[in-house]
């Protein structure tokens, strides 16, 4: 059974990135789905394909533009009818995770491929990318992204309340499951962790129930057992709604 929720964050995070202006969309997008990848999760591009072209994440061709494709002519011209198909290193051969992955894919109307994938290296390396487009997404710490997410989404009120109450809930396992380079130890000295945290308990998100997977609120009772800084971190992080206290700091 897959971890739907980390798609709808995935989602819902590059529907509002798409708002903003002078971030560095490629980047962030990548961000998420290295994130979003480390769970049980599917193949999420397309629901929010138009925009991550729009962005330049995704970069759409024609299928004869394939470099192989005189090479895989017959197998590429098969899934030219599909609504979708895994793109394999090698079309004639069976997927194998090594050594024949899914490299692009097609979206029905064009083959596609991510920044920074091995399809889009091959296109950089023919010529085929130059200048912006030829360089790869950077590296970003997840938390970064969700900072500037959950600074975006206070600002833009209410209606970005419940992706705040997703992140709020989310953003703690990319500490403890080592998905950034935060730790628990020093997160209340963290300006990003307190950026989270602050437009949570600003817009007051913490107050929305989520029933469903990991976006559900963990109970302070389950905790127990857990390392002191860990401990010590879910304490304050989750203070809003284990007291009555949430101002920042304590």
């Amino acid at each position: 059974m897959g971890q739907h929720e980390y798609e709808y964050l995935t989602e819902a995070s590059v529907e509002l990135l798409d708002q903003m202006t002078g971030i560095d969309h490629r980047s962030m997008f990548n961000c998420l789905y290295e994130f979003e990848g480390s769970f049980d999760t599917g193949f999420t591009l397309l629901s929010v394909q138009d925009i991550l072209i729009k962005r330049r994440y995704v970069y759409a061709i024609r299928l004869e533009e394939h470099p192989d494709y005189e090479r895989f002519k017959a197998q590429l011209e098969a899934i030219r009818t599909k609504g979708f198909e895994h793109i394999l290193r090698n079309p004639s051969s069976e997927w194998e995770r090594q050594s024949n992955p899914a490299i692009a894919y097609w979206n029905g109307t064009h083959l596609c491929c991510e920044a920074g994938s091995e399809f889009w290296e091959r296109l950089v390396r023919e010529g085929r990318l130059t200048g912006a487009d030829a360089s790869p997404p950077s590296p970003i710490d997840v938390i970064d992204v969700a900072a500037t997410i959950a600074s975006f989404a206070a600002e833009k009120g209410a209606e970005y309340r419940e992706l705040l109450s997703w992140w709020y809930s989310i953003a703690p396992q990319a500490l403890l499951f080592g998905l950034s380079s935060r730790k628990a130890e020093t997160a209340r000295d963290d300006e990003s962790i307190l950026r989270i945290r602050d437009a949570v308990t600003f817009t007051k998100a913490y107050e929305i129930t989520n029933d469903y997977g990991s976006f559900r609120y963990p109970a302070r009772e389950h905790m127990s057992g857990l390392p002191p800084a860990t401990t010590s971190f879910l304490e304050w992080w989750f203070a809003p709604i284990w007291s009555t206290s949430s101002v920042r700091g304590e």
